[in-house]
């Protein structure tokens, strides 16, 4: 990725951040488009620790603008978007917006002015059908939410505008990424992040039942190393899971639990809106992924919340207040 020009879409959220410190250190051009949006990730400090790359708001950034970043860009990481299963049912067009709408835009700019540009998206495991079995490419897809359903839908409008006008693609399906940059002010954005928040301030973390679902996780810099790895691709191959490790969610709770010294776990019986998301195990495999890459997870998860814990209490007041 030496001297080659990059463009990150949300590039100051969570796993956006985390690539363009590892794309800069590598010698990349780096330009990051973002609305700033903090419930999407967005924050100040990110903007400090990106200090080499050209930072555009993309809410003021000029149409020339973004033809003339599109243009240059030898890689895009679209990256970009909304998450959330209970934000995405309760605010459908929104997320339609910050998913599908942003998706289809940008590749329209790809089609009119830079074809032969490589994209990397970031879509979610949850967009198949829930199964008893191991997750693989393979699994119907059967979204649970509105998220999972524009997740989708920006896949469909890659494989069209490859069909139709050549642009080169990869799709990593990501589980639950957690690590350093988190948004953790809230549940929005996965209950990793909400568990952390917990314990760092001591407060009562709620299991659904006795928490023994388990949940394939992921580190944040094993994820990063996918996305530079997936820029390298010339396979026939253009959709991946991206899993990580299983464990329980009572597990995950324990360990930063023991790991902060704080907080409690307490049982709560099912809402409505998330049961179907919460009743059973969901786990994926991501053999296809290691086999066409040579890669392979290297963070275990108890050195991963250990290294989580450590960044965000140096850094409390940017992420929890």
């Amino acid at each position: 990725m030496n001297n080659k020009n990059v463009l990150i879409t949300g590039g100051i959220g969570f796993i956006g951040t985390n690539l363009a410190l590892n794309l800069i250190s590598g010698g990349s051009n780096v330009t990051i488009w973002d609305t700033m949006d903090e419930k999407c990730g967005a924050n100040k400090l990110h903007l400090l620790q990106v200090e080499g790359a050209t930072v555009f708001n993309q809410k003021q950034c000029s149409i020339e603008k973004n033809i003339e970043v599109v243009a240059s860009s030898d890689i895009i990481f679209h990256l970009a978007g909304a998450t959330g299963h209970v934000s995405s049912m309760e605010h459908p067009e929104h997320d339609l917006d910050c998913n599908g709408s942003a998706t289809l835009h940008l590749l329209d700019l790809c089609r009119n002015y830079n074809p032969k540009v490589k994209i990397i998206y970031t879509s979610t495991r949850q967009i198949y059908e829930h199964s008893n079995a191991l997750i693989t490419e393979q699994n119907r897809i059967k979204p649970c939410d509105i998220n999972g359903i524009h997740k989708y839908l920006s896949e469909q409008y890659l494989e069209l505008y490859h069909q139709n006008y050549g642009i080169d693609y990869v799709i990593l399906r990501l589980a639950n990424v957690y690590g350093p940059r988190q948004f953790i002010k809230d549940h929005s954005q996965g209950f990793i992040g909400w568990f952390i928040n917990r314990a760092m301030l001591g407060e009562e973390i709620l299991l659904y039942l006795n928490g023994d679902q388990k949940r394939n996780i992921i580190y944040i810099d094993d994820v990063v190393n996918a996305l530079v790895l997936a820029t390298k691709l010339h396979s026939e191959h253009r959709i991946f899971n991206i899993c990580g490790e299983e464990i329980s969610i009572r597990k995950i709770a324990e360990t930063l639990l023991k790991l902060t010294g704080n907080g409690r776990i307490s049982k709560q019986e099912y809402k409505i809106n998330h049961k179907t998301l919460l009743i059973k195990d969901i786990l994926c495999s991501d053999q296809l992924f290691q086999t066409t890459a040579s890669w392979h997870p290297q963070m275990g998860y108890l050195e991963g919340l250990h290294t989580t814990l450590a960044y965000f209490r140096q850094h409390e007041k940017h992420y929890l207040r």
